[in-house]
């Protein structure tokens, strides 16, 4: 006990940062939702609490992708609510809001521990932008919904994941023997929550392990590929679980267009959506895709002299986030692109992955202008110029999405009411609810049923 209050005294200025943020959030959480389900979880409403309330739920029932991505614990997370807390939807959102704040702490003492490795105190607390990156409002859509726990839990053992391969590549002599552990969570993260992220993620971790191949000494190459490959093989044999017995969505594209075309589209998309993470989905796209164009330009600096000075070698987690949103990047243009248009770019619920991206240019930014004498003063300078400009359009966009919040429980407050006088809709009433006007209906009987949601009472 008194090892964990020395702990928390020493650090109680970070912690109380982490607090003041998570009590903002909550606060926002409370003008910005209603207790209604969205998208999605009307099909699992449809296809899992009869079950649930009856003979009980198969594990095959919740394996079964049905035309959505595998995500088993996302699942539990919403049988659990509904058998003990009368599907409360808002509690897994709070509950999502505790997670980030669990990913804050981790992510920044790691961070100061490996990453940084110390430094000066004034330019330790850089690193307390990456909290405020985390509560990013512009990722409202999975903030604000069910998907909330869900998503907060997954980027948690991502990054988990991430760090995991981190320690074994950069103090691989330290950590050889992890191999084993770090492979069966690569498998077990990719099963329970990798849904159709898990490429990114293991793009990602690979990708790490070939630069821990050409930083390795000569003496020890030969033993890093054996004892590797017991990570990599778990990643294969994770992508043949999930991927057995997926039913694939048949829809095309319908239309063709040149392959120049195709990566100039990547390349807008891709710019697009570094843009919308960092001033939010509400502004001009024109203005949108100009801010991505300046933050890939940032980023291939930092990219650069984070190179130059070899400090990969100290840490290769940034490159791993990079590695990662940028993939995911690539993965939604070619998902999603012919579906949704230009528009997939500026979709909110993509905003989290980018996010990563952010937080790998501001631990660059601070491992290059930290303990290095080589790192002369104009250069420092506009770093950090970099970073208040990182800050400058999450606190612009925040503040923007908070006056929005409200709006967006009326919206919340519409859909209950419409939920409570259904036999009055008709067809056209239902798209707010973003699900098939028969999974509502369905959905609501149900809830009505077994007295959940809004007709627990």
């Amino acid at each position: 006990m008194t090892s964990v209050n020395g702990w928390v005294k020493k650090n109680r200025r970070i912690l109380l940062i982490v607090g003041a943020f998570l009590s903002i959030q909550l606060i926002y959480l409370s003008n910005a939702t209603a207790n209604t389900p969205l998208m999605d979880y009307w099909y699992y409403i449809n296809d899992l609490l009869p079950s649930l309330f009856r003979e009980g739920v198969s594990f095959a029932q919740l394996w079964n992708n049905a035309g959505i991505h595998r995500s088993p614990l996302q699942l539990m997370f919403f049988l659990v609510n509904a058998k003990y807390f009368h599907l409360n939807i808002q509690l897994e959102v709070y509950a999502g809001a505790f997670v980030i704040a669990v990913t804050a702490i981790i992510l920044f003492f790691y961070a100061k521990a490996y990453v940084l490795q110390g430094g000066n105190k004034q330019l330790f607390w850089l690193c307390a932008t990456i909290i405020f990156t985390l509560y990013n409002a512009n990722q409202y859509e999975l903030l604000t919904e069910q998907f909330a726990l869900s998503y907060s839990i997954r980027m948690l053992l991502f990054v988990l994941g991430m760090m995991a391969v981190d320690r074994y590549v950069c103090q691989y002599n330290k950590r050889k023997g992890s191999n084993i552990e770090i492979g069966c969570l690569c498998f077990v993260t990719v099963e329970l929550v990798g849904g159709g992220y898990f490429p990114a993620y293991l793009i990602a971790i690979w990708s790490a392990l070939l630069v821990g191949y050409f930083i390795m000494s000569k003496q020890n190459g030969k033993e890093y590929i054996k004892s590797s490959l017991v990570i990599v093989v778990s990643g294969i044999l994770a992508i043949i679980v999930y991927l057995y017995g997926v039913e694939f969505s048949k829809e095309t594209a319908n239309y063709e267009v040149s392959i120049t075309k195709k990566l100039y589209e990547l390349i807008i998309g891709i710019l697009r959506m570094w843009g919308t993470c960092l001033v939010g989905t509400q502004t001009i796209p024109a203005y949108t895709t100009m801010v991505g164009g300046i933050f890939c330009i940032i980023s291939v600096i930092t990219i650069y002299f984070y190179c130059k000075l070899k400090k990969y070698k100290q840490s290769v987690l940034p490159i791993c986030f990079y590695l990662y949103s940028l993939s995911v990047m690539g993965l939604v243009a070619v998902g999603r692109s012919s579906m949704y248009g230009e528009e997939y770019a500026f979709m909110s619920r993509y905003t989290c992955e980018t996010n990563l991206s952010i937080i790998a240019m501001i631990l660059m930014i601070a491992a290059v202008i930290m303990n290095n004498n080589r790192c002369n003063r104009i250069l420092k300078r506009t770093l950090c110029g970099c970073l208040l400009g990182i800050v400058l359009c999450g606190v612009f966009s925040t503040v923007k999405e908070y006056k929005i919040a409200p709006y967006r429980r009326e919206y919340g407050m519409q859909l209950i009411d419409k939920m409570q006088r259904v036999d009055e809709l008709s067809d056209s009433d239902f798209d707010q609810f973003q699900a098939k006007g028969e999974s509502v209906r369905n959905g609501i009987d149900i809830m009505q049923e077994y007295h959940l949601g809004v007709f627990r009472y």
